[in-house]
């Protein structure tokens, strides 16, 4: 079948101004049953709307993919790119972006969203609030920032980013994202990604940080279920509350909490990323950030092999790094310097006090 791409921006000769207009066209005289819609997104200026993906949407297409266009992306950083808010008013328990499709008619991972920010939101309604539903085996999403979507009121109920499903999310930074208010809440409602408990949730190669409850008494919580791999979880309370499985490896966190083999626990966020200045955030990682090649390679599925600045991990034989950026051009952690005077090159793990002259 063909694939139908569409421009969405506000400047002339786009084929629609908003996102929900190409949505609600996808069953219109544009498309043939079976084609593949895709939903090109300029950098004209702010989307602020809120959207749907369901089983009307698939009255004609395949799949739906949301991207932002060709030389429209952002660069890893906040106000880079085709960005979306949503400034209405948000629903009780009603995600904000929303993807509720039925799987077992329409297939599996039949939408994919890419190279967005969804950013800038300060909630003050007394609500259970949720950034995404992304759906029962609907979604990928993928290389994607989240960002400053915060709720202010002074409440026990709960702030998700993402809210159950089982999604695969990959390449993707969330940051800076929580309750404001400083009293009433308690632990566990401020959550950065609050999955449902099975290994269908796959987040791989993603960055989250500060994840916040400004509550003091009430504990934040990065990801609570699904399986995570090379992710990078720091400045919460409890960085991995709890995860899916067996098949969690090769994580960080800035707590004890990273789960699986090969992960890394403790690691201070300014030693791994460029800035967490707020204002001036930048997820992308440094030299000498510990988690430089220290990632394992995840295969081509649902694309996770590009990174969040679409760079292809596989287009070299680099081992992979963890969290979302890929950093070839970085220096890796090498963690004990070469002692001169070995004539083998190995790294020395021992006090030199422990050595005696026959060992040189």
């Amino acid at each position: 079948m063909t694939t139908v791409t569409k421009t969405i921006g506000s400047a002339g000769g786009r084929d629609y101004s908003t996102i929900t207009a190409w949505e609600a066209d996808l069953g219109g005289s544009s498309y043939s049953s079976g084609d593949d819609a895709v939903g090109e997104c300029y950098n004209d200026s702010t989307f602020d709307e809120s959207f749907t993906i369901d089983d009307g949407s698939f009255s004609k297409v395949d799949t739906i993919k949301l991207k932002a266009a060709s030389g429209q992306e952002h660069d890893g950083t906040p106000d880079s790119g085709v960005k979306i808010t949503y400034s209405g008013t948000i629903g009780d328990e009603v995600a904000i972006w929303n993807v509720a499709y039925t799987s077992g008619t329409h297939g599996e991972k039949k939408v994919k969203i890419e190279g967005l920010e969804f950013a800038d939101i300060l909630n003050s309604q007394d609500i259970f609030m949720y950034s995404f539903n992304l759906g029962t085996l609907n979604t990928i999403f993928s290389r994607c920032l989240v960002n400053n979507i915060k709720t202010s009121n002074s409440s026990t109920k709960n702030f998700h980013v993402f809210h159950n499903g089982q999604s695969s999310i990959n390449n993707t930074m969330i940051f800076n994202c929580g309750k404001t208010s400083t009293s009433n809440s308690v632990n566990g409602t401020s959550v950065g990604l609050r999955l449902d408990n099975t290994t269908n949730n796959k987040v791989y190669n993603c960055t989250v940080h500060n994840i916040f409850d400004n509550t003091p008494s009430a504990e934040s919580q990065g990801a609570v279920y699904g399986e995570y791999r090379n992710t990078i979880i720091t400045n919460a309370n409890k960085c991995y509350k709890l995860v899916s499985g067996s098949s969690n490896s090769n994580n960080i966190s800035s707590d004890s909490s990273a789960p699986g083999d090969y992960s890394l626990t403790s690691k201070d966020p300014e030693d791994i990323f460029v800035s967490t200045t707020q204002g001036s955030e930048d997820l992308h990682v440094k030299s000498r950030a510990p988690g430089l090649r220290k990632g394992v390679d995840l295969g081509t599925t649902d694309d996770v092999q590009y990174d969040i600045d679409n760079f292809d991990r596989d287009s070299t034989s680099s081992i992979w790094d963890i969290g979302a950026d890929q950093c070839n051009t970085c220096t890796p952690d090498i963690g004990k310097t070469p002692n001169s005077k070995l004539s083998l090159g190995f790294m020395i793990s021992q006090e030199l006090s422990g050595f005696g002259l026959a060992d040189f």
